[in-house]
């Protein structure tokens, strides 16, 4: 398991008094004896917890590893500053006895499956068998031992609620996260003192509509799971409207099941592929990111028989990706979902503008982060990316001389300025290679531009950026994995609209001359906008449609490896 501690800086100045008594062993009973009359009931055994647990986090500086019971201890950092900053007072013990805050941490812990995590990751069993231990006057560990229990599966519980339980950039390449932050320990201190401690925990996680709707879906197939999960349809030909078979009932039972379906089978007999059905089944197919075309075929049925537990995993797994995100995205911002292949403007939490996009392949994989657009360029050059210039264009110039030519591209020798285009004809392109390669390609302004007639730019350390293209057709498609790693969008002059609504001067009319001018132009928007390129494979929209989505880069199955095992 991987495993994120930020909170050295955060747990600073985190003072919490908390009086605790225990009776002394026989050992110093006496020294207890002669000190009670000058010191208050308790206070022997308050120092001495104190010390314990200053010898127990202070022996890991000298190489000791900080364990309890055999196990190694998870946020051994952030307990070294949370008490030395507490001068080592004890937050779950008084006068010889647990706190009732403390009994309260397993309930913590059981419940965090709610979250799609798992209670034993926090030593639930272990806690909660060792404070019924000491309810019941019982004392398998001792108090030293249980405080630094309790409180160190109350901070890995804090630190992965409020910025998940892995680090994203240690499980994907191109994968950046900007997690919620706050001064943890002053907020755990404000509850202690209000007597609030675990109601604020919970309140850690992420205060998104989304995250609410997937923790509801989570368990409500818990729920479905536990009635025995959800009906299968038997292999077989493709169904189509208008079948007969008993396989169609089964199909009936599986749409009802998830809500696609409501019309009981009329007359005729479930086992008839009605219109009703056939409509059903485009629902589903419409929330899977399938071809909407209500037939059964293979892709379909696969879709249909993917077993329960594995869309339950696949929940968790976004719900982990909510908690890499920060609280505020913006008012307004631009969201593109690759494994969703969609773009969606939203304003003050309403999807404004909705559309297909395009993204990278698998082996040119669009990255996950966070940027600013701030400007626009219409009737833009396509400075050809030196990958594709020898791995794809080379090739083809050694083929075909007039390649460049007829694809409107210029030639130069590196960057230098002025850059003064070359003639490709004089060029000898047998005998360049990928390893002596000076030149760079870059096409025109133009319909055949690769970028179209405009693109949206947020200035990013992956040369990412939203634009136009010429190839219209790949926007059917159900899948949209075709670009190197740019995110094609299908309606980019609305987009454009959109985006220059707040800026005098730019209307319809001005922004498609300005595209299709043939003149490069670039155009700062009025008021930045936030642009967060995400990646879901399940999500709930606003009018509760459960949506699941093929995981096109195989990210799912690198999270669960690092967040199960």
């Amino acid at each position: 398991m991987l495993i994120h501690w930020p909170f050295k800086q955060t747990v600073r100045n985190l003072t919490i008094t908390i009086q605790f008594v225990r009776f002394p062993v026989a050992a110093i009973a006496a020294v207890c004896i002669l000190l009670a009359a000058a010191a208050p009931s308790g206070a022997n055994s308050n120092a001495d917890l104190s010390d314990r647990l200053r010898q127990r986090l202070e022996a890991r500086h000298a190489g000791v590893p900080l364990t309890v019971d055999g196990d190694e201890l998870r946020a051994v950092s952030a307990l070294q500053d949370f008490y030395a900053d507490r001068v080592y007072k004890p937050v779950w013990f008084g006068d010889d006895r647990l706190l009732s805050s403390a009994r309260g941490v397993p309930e913590l812990l059981a419940s965090v499956v709610s979250d799609g995590l798992r209670p034993e990751d926090y030593g639930y069993s272990e806690l909660s068998r060792a404070v019924d231990a000491y309810r019941a006057s019982r004392r398998p560990l001792t108090p030293a031992e249980l405080e630094l229990k309790l409180t160190d599966s109350v901070l890995a519980y804090a630190s992965d609620m409020l910025r998940g339980r892995v680090r994203p950039e240690n499980v994907h390449s191109g994968w950046e996260s900007a997690p919620r932050d706050m001064d943890l320990a002053r907020y755990l201190q404000d509850a202690l003192e209000d007597g609030r401690l675990l109601a604020a925990l919970k309140r850690l996680a992420p205060q998104h509509v989304h995250y609410d709707r997937l923790r509801a879906l989570l368990a409500r197939y818990r729920q479905v799971e536990r009635a025995g999960g959800l009906a299968a349809v038997p292999a077989g030909e493709t169904l189509k409207p208008g079948m007969r078979a008993e396989r169609v009932a089964a199909l009936r039972r599986r749409l009802i099941q998830t809500g696609d379906l409501s019309e009981p089978a009329h007359g005729a007999g479930p086992d008839l592929f009605d219109a009703p059905l056939e409509s059903a089944v485009k629902r589903y197919q419409a929330r899977h990111g399938l071809d909407p075309d209500g037939v059964v075929g293979p892709v379909t049925l696969a879709s249909l028989n993917v077993p329960l537990a594995r869309r339950i995993r696949t929940i968790e797994l976004n719900m982990e990706r909510w908690r890499w995100l920060p609280q505020d995205l913006g008012e307004r911002f631009i969201a593109v979902n690759i494994a969703g292949f969609q773009l969606g403007v939203i304003e003050h939490g309403e999807v404004t503008m909705l559309m297909p996009v395009v993204v990278g392949k698998r082996y040119h994989a669009t990255p996950v982060f966070s940027g600013t657009m701030t400007y626009l360029v219409f009737s833009p050059y396509w400075n050809v990316p030196q990958s594709i210039a020898v791995n794809e264009i080379l090739p083809k110039l050694r083929e075909d001389p007039s390649y460049l030519e007829r694809e409107s591209m210029q030639v130069f020798r590196g960057w230098e300025q002025p850059i003064t285009p070359l003639n490709p004809a004089a060029i000898d392109w047998d005998r360049v290679s990928a390893r002596n390669f000076p030149y760079r390609f870059r096409q025109l302004p133009g319909p055949d531009n690769a970028l179209g007639r405009v693109k949206f730019m947020f200035p990013n350390k992956y040369s990412v950026y939203l634009h136009d293209t010429p190839a219209q057709a790949l926007f059917s498609r159900a899948s949209r994995d075709f670009s190197h790693g740019c995110i094609r969008v299908s309606e980019p002059m609305k987009l454009a609209e959109h985006l220059l609504r707040d800026k005098p001067g730019w209307d319809a009319d001005r922004i498609a001359a300005a595209a299709n001018r043939g003149v490069e132009q670039s155009v700062p928007l009025a008021t930045p906008w936030p642009v967060h390129v995400l990646y879901w494979t399940a999500w709930v929209g606003s009018e509760g449609e459960v949506n699941f989505r093929d995981d096109v880069y195989g990210r799912d199955d690198q999270l669960a490896e690092a967040l199960y095992n």
